[in-house]
Order: C-alpha cells, then sequence, then structure tokens
C-alpha cells in the first residue's frame, strides 16, 4: 500500500445553532472584516444571526453582495479594491460554491500587488492569504479545504484554477439552521448536487482507504435525506443530514479529487452564467453510468445504496445500471431537469465547455482518461 498522507487545516464546526460561535473564533483573527453573502440569503434569517455573533464581539463588517452566479475575475477584482480600500483582517463567506470562490480569491489575492490575471493564467501566489471563514450553504462545493479554487476568466468565460495557499482558511462552519428556508424543491436538487459531487471523489483515482470511507457515509447520508421518510429512519432532520453529508463529503474530497461532473457544470455554468447546481444535477446519471466500466465495484455499491439488491451470482453491471435509472427516476419524480436542453443550453454551446472542462487539471483522475471528446460524447448523451 502506498503512503497515506493527509492534512486538513482548518477548525471545523459542525452542529445546531453553530452559527452563534463565529464571533468568538473570527476575533482571533481581527476585527475588521469582510462579509461575502450570498444575495438570496438576505430574507432568510441566517445573515443576521451571524452579523448579531460578530458585533457581539465587537467586529466591524463590510459586506459584499455584488454577484450573482459565477465567480468572475472582474468581480473578485472590484472586491478586492473595495477591501483594500477598507484596510480588512480577514474574509468571511457564507453561501453557495460561487459565494465561498468569490471570498476565498479575496483572502488570497488581498497582498498581491499584480493583476488578478497573473494569477488566473496560473502564476503561483506568494504573497500570504487573510484569514478566511467559511460557511456554506450548498452541499457540492469541491473546493472547500482544498489549495485551489474555480475562477471564470471574464475576458472569454472560460473556467479556471486558482492555486492557492496552504491554510488560507481558518474555519469552517456547518450549521443545519444554514439550509433552512429552501424550498423543498430547491433543497432536493441541492442535495442530488451534493450527491453528484461526493460520488466523484468516491470514485476518483486519487482516493485512498480513508476518503472511501468518508465519502461512501457521505453517499450514504445524502440518499437518506433524499429519502421522504428519513425521518421514520434515522430520527433526524433534513437540514442536520445535508450539514453532515456536506461536512463529510468535504473532507472526503479534500482527500480526493472532483471529477467528470464538476468540470462540466462549472465550466458550463461560468461560461453562460448559470448556476451549476442544477447542471452537476443533470450530469448526475449519466456520469454514474460512465463510471459503471471503470469503477464496477463502487457503482454498484452506490446501486444498493439506492435499493437495488444483486442475489448471488448475480449481474453486477446490470445492477450498477438499474442504479442510474434509479438515480433518474427520483430526479423525474421531484420535478426536476433530467436533460441539459431543459435548462436552456444549445448543444452547440456546450461544444466549448467540453473543451474547457478537458484543461481542469483534477481532470487527470477521473476514473478513466477523457479527451475533450470524450466529455462532448458524455454532454450529447446528457442533453
Amino acid at each position: 500500500m502506498a503512503d497515506f498522507v493527509f492534512k486538513l487545516s482548518p477548525n471545523i464546526v459542525l452542529g445546531n445553532y453553530s452559527l452563534a460561535r463565529v464571533g468568538e473564533e473570527a476575533i482571533k483573527y481581527g476585527t475588521n472584516f469582510m462579509f461575502v453573502v450570498d444575495p438570496l440569503l438576505d430574507d432568510t434569517g441566517v445573515i443576521d444571526k451571524i452579523k448579531k455573533s460578530l458585533e457581539e464581539k465587537g467586529i466591524s463588517l463590510f459586506i459584499f453582495n455584488g454577484f450573482s452566479n459565477t465567480a468572475d475575475s472582474e468581480v473578485i477584482e472590484r472586491a478586492l479594491s473595495l477591501a483594500k480600500g477598507a484596510h480588512i483582517h480577514g474574509v468571511i463567506a457564507c453561501g453557495d460554491m460561487t459565494t465561498c470562490a468569490v471570498g476565498r480569491a479575496i483572502a488570497a489575492l488581498y497582498n498581491e500587488e499584480k493583476s488578478i490575471y497573473y494569477y488566473v493564467e496560473g502564476e503561483p501566489i506568494k504573497a500570504e492569504a487573510l484569514p478566511f471563514i467559511q460557511i456554506p450553504r450548498a452541499c457540492n462545493d469541491p473546493f472547500l479545504f482544498g489549495n485551489t479554487s474555480y475562477i471564470v476568466d471574464s475576458r472569454n468565460r472560460s473556467t479556471c484554477l486558482l492555486k492557492i495557499q496552504e491554510d488560507i482558511c481558518k474555519l469552517v462552519i456547518f450549521d443545519s439552521n444554514a439550509y433552512s428556508g429552501l424550498a423543498p424543491n430547491a433543497m432536493t436538487a441541492m442535495i442530488f448536487a451534493g450527491l453528484g459531487s461526493a460520488f466523484e471523489a468516491y470514485t476518483s483515482k486519487k482516493g485512498s482507504f480513508f476518503s472511501e470511507t468518508v465519502l461512501g457515509k457521505a453517499v450514504e447520508t445524502f440518499l437518506i435525506a433524499l429519502d421522504p421518510n428519513h425521518k421514520k429512519m434515522v430520527g433526524t432532520p433534513r437540514e442536520e443530514l445535508v450539514a453532515q453529508a456536506a461536512c463529510l463529503s468535504a473532507i472526503g474530497i479534500a482527500a480526493s479529487a472532483p471529477g467528470l461532473g464538476t468540470a462540466i457544470s462549472i465550466s458550463a455554468g461560468g461560461r453562460y452564467r448559470m448556476s451549476s447546481s442544477i447542471i452537476a444535477t443533470v450530469l448526475l446519471p449519466y456520469v454514474v453510468k460512465d463510471t459503471i466500466s471503470s469503477n464496477l465495484s463502487k457503482t454498484l455499491s452506490v446501486a444498493r445504496m439506492l435499493g437495488e439488491n444483486m442475489p448471488e451470482g448475480g449481474d453486477a453491471e446490470e445492477t450498477s445500471k438499474r442504479g442510474v435509472i434509479e438515480i433518474k427516476r427520483r430526479l423525474a419524480e421531484a420535478n426536476l431537469p433530467v436533460r441539459l436542453k431543459d435548462i436552456d443550453l444549445t448543444i452547440e454551446s456546450l461544444v466549448a465547455v467540453s473543451e474547457d472542462a478537458a484543461m481542469l487539471d483534477f481532470m487527470n483522475y477521473n476514473p478513466r482518461p477523457m479527451s475533450n471528446h470524450d466529455i462532448f460524447e458524455i454532454i450529447k448523451e446528457a442533453f
């Protein structure tokens, strides 16, 4: 067995009402923070709870919510200018994957003097980062604990990976209250997206016994959260299950790598200014199907978690395929899009997406090697 080396630097807080602890943690790093907020969170009460905790510790906040569905370089450049003018001590981000990506880039680049585009094009960041605190409200962010973060180059709308400093993130808070207030359909879509990101890392060539164990439990927990009878099964509210699964998934992905669905969804989202989560949800059954030929044992495990039993001497491939059909059934039952054409994408527009996705470094760990032509074949099937 190859040596297993794994380092996870940030403190992790998982629990109900843990948002109330953000103030006592943030004060360790300063008294003046930029607070990057998902614009959709304004009416949920979550932001007010965080602000109250911070203000009780005498922490000043500069709120930034001037962005939409993608972490655009020009938005980050503007935010950096505002942050430097405010002489902030750190960055706090609360929201979805885009929100955390914007906050992460601000913290990483705050002390750099060059244009953001030097780093978009691959130059390493050498200056010290600002302390960064994350409060995710999505459960499919594969960059929470890693040393890369996605960013969209505003000049050509391509998606790139920003190489960030180690130990940039000081704290991640997973609180079930952050997931409350979502419409049932939105919650279901988010869980499917989280399931997709966990599955990709679960089947990645970079995986280890540790990531497989943690991600296997994450997949199982996501599936329980999707079950309408989840309370009878485990006696735990859905929001708590989602917070647990999101935490497990983020830790597991840090020890493994994202994959095909993430590559396509963030590339398509970046190029066409769309939510990557709904694209990832549509792609999930097609990603699982494609993985059957390269990682049958794990697709079989997921099929069994979906309730597809294989009798002794049965066909593992056939059972895995039934698992794919069950995912499609559950997506349709939840009234979620099941084809890319259902979310206002054209097949012609997705040619460039396949090229962008193939260029992302983590695709080197996909269960099977894939060129942009291979990726486009998957896109055509999902279209």
